[in-house]
C-alpha cells in the first residue's frame, strides 16, 4: 500500500497542491467579479467562446501528451526527457496556468482571473520548486543539467533558436509598447463593468424617429485607406458616388453663407470640459476631411450655420493612431457621456449658439444620413464607436434653444 501511494505521489507530484490553490483563487476572482460587478472582459461572445475552445484544445493536446510520455510505473526510477519533457521540465503546469486559466478567464468574462493568472504563477513556481528538490536527490547529477537545458513552465526559446528568441520577445515588447500608449483607450473599449452605461438603444422621443431624409447626402460609408493616411481609427466619409468624382467634390455650404471662417468658431461642451475649435474644409474629399480632422471638430460640408435654418453637422475623432500627435485625436471619446438634456454650445461670429441634447444613438456607417429639419435649428455630433473601432457611428441630436 505504501509502495502504491508513493508511486502515485511521484506522478502526480505537485499536481494535486497546485490544482487546489489554483482553483481557490479562481473561486476568488469569480466571487470578486460578481461582487464588484466587474471588471468584466467586453468581447462578442463569439470571440470569447472560439477564445474558450481553443485555449482549451491547446490545453488538452498539452496535458495528453504529457501524460503519454510519462511512464507512471517507472516515474522513481526512469528520467524522462522525452515529448515536452525535452524542452520544459513541468509542461502540464505550464499549460494550466498559460491555457487552461486565460480560457476560463475569457468564457467568464473575468479581467480578474486574468490577474490573478501572476499569483497563480509563483504559486506553482514555489510547488514545482519543492517537487524539483526530490527529483535532484533521486536523479543525482542527472536534473541539475536538464535544469540547464529545459524552462520551468515555457521552453527556453534562447537555447532553442535564437532568432525565435528574439522575434517572440520583439512581438511581446510591441504589443506592451501600443497598451501602454493606448491604455485608456483599451480601458474604455474592452473593460467594463456591470453598472457602466451601455448604449444599446436609441436614447430619442418617438417623434424623431419620423425624421426626415436629405436626398442630398446619403449614407455616410467608412472609406478604405492606406496605413500611410496616418489613421488608426479613422472618422472619414464619402457619399455614394466614388470620392474623387468632379460632383463630389462640392464647395462646404457653410462657407457659401459665410465669406471665411470667424477666428474663435469652436464647439463648446462643459460637461465633457471640451472646447475644440470648428474647421471648414471646402471639400469633402478624403484627403481634405483628413487634414481637417486633424485641426479640430470640422463642419461637414452641406451643413447649415445658424441662423438659417437646418442642420449643423459635426464631427471629430474619437482615436487615432498613437503616433499621430493630433490634439484633437480624441476630441470626441467622451461623446458617449452626454444625455438627454445636456447643453452645447457652438460659437459662431461672436454669437454663441446653445442647443440641448433630444437623442443619442448608435447607428451602422451606412445608416449616417443628414437631416432636414425644415423650420427648424438642428445639431448633429458624429464619431466613430465603440472606441478604438470604426465599426459604427454614435450621433448626438440636439435642438437650439428659443
Amino acid at each position: 500500500m505504501f509502495e502504491k501511494e508513493k508511486t502515485k505521489e511521484n506522478f502526480l507530484g505537485a499536481l494535486p497542491k497546485g490544482v487546489m490553490l489554483n482553483l481557490l483563487l479562481g473561486v476568488l476572482a469569480i466571487v470578486l467579479t460578481a461582487a464588484w460587478g466587474g471588471p468584466r472582459i467586453n468581447l462578442p461572445f463569439w470571440v470569447s467562446f472560439s477564445g474558450f475552445l481553443l485555449l482549451l484544445s491547446l490545453y488538452f493536446f498539452v496535458s495528453i501528451f504529457c501524460i503519454k510520455a510519462l511512464p507512471p510505473r517507472r516515474m522513481d526510477r526512469e528520467f524522462v526527457k522525452s515529448g515536452p519533457y525535452k524542452f520544459v521540465r513541468h509542461p502540464m503546469y505550464g499549460a494550466i496556468i498559460f491555457l487552461l486559466n486565460p480560457a476560463l478567464a475569457l468564457i467568464l468574462r473575468s479581467w480578474l482571473m486574468i490577474i490573478f493568472i501572476v499569483p497563480v504563477y509563483f504559486f506553482w513556481r514555489f510547488l514545482a520548486g519543492e517537487e524539483e528538490i526530490g527529483l535532484a536527490k533521486t536523479f543525482k547529477e542527472d536534473y541539475p543539467s536538464y535544469q540547464k537545458e529545459a524552462g520551468v513552465f515555457f521552453p527556453s526559446l534562447f537555447k532553442i533558436n535564437k532568432i525565435v528568441f528574439a522575434s517572440f520577445w520583439f512581438v511581446v515588447l510591441l504589443i506592451a509598447s501600443l497598451l501602454f500608449l493606448n491604455f485608456n483607450l483599451f480601458v474604455d473599449h474592452f473593460v467594463v463593468f456591470d453598472a457602466q452605461e451601455i448604449i444599446t438603444q436609441k436614447e430619442q422621443p418617438a417623434e424623431q424617429n419620423e425624421r426626415k431624409k436629405s436626398d442630398i447626402f446619403k449614407a455616410f460609408a467608412p472609406s478604405n485607406f492606406a496605413l500611410a493616411e496616418n489613421r488608426f481609427y479613422a472618422t472619414i466619409f464619402e457619399t455614394s458616388a466614388k470620392i474623387d468624382s468632379p460632383a463630389n467634390q462640392m464647395p462646404n455650404q457653410a462657407l457659401v453663407k459665410r465669406s471665411s471662417a470667424q477666428e474663435g468658431d469652436s464647439l463648446t461642451i462643459a460637461k465633457l470640459n471640451l472646447d475644440a475649435p470648428l474647421v471648414f474644409p471646402t471639400k469633402n474629399t478624403e484627403a481634405e476631411i483628413n487634414k481637417a480632422l486633424d485641426q479640430g471638430v470640422i463642419v461637414y460640408p452641406g451643413s447649415s450655420l445658424p441662423p438659417d435654418f437646418g442642420n449643423l453637422f459635426l464631427t471629430g475623432h474619437s482615436s487615432v493612431y498613437f503616433w499621430d500627435k493630433t490634439p484633437y485625436g480624441k476630441v470626441f471619446a467622451r461623446l458617449n457621456e452626454l444625455k438627454v438634456g445636456d447643453k452645447i454650445s457652438v460659437n459662431l461670429g461672436g454669437f454663441s449658439y446653445v442647443y440641448t441634447v433630444s437623442a443619442k444613438q448608435i447607428v451602422n456607417p451606412d445608416e449616417v444620413k443628414m437631416v432636414n429639419p425644415g423650420n427648424s435649428h438642428t445639431l448633429t455630433l458624429m464619431t466613430c464607436w465603440p472606441l478604438g473601432t470604426d465599426k459604427q457611428r454614435l450621433l448626438i441630436d440636439a435642438k437650439l434653444e428659443n
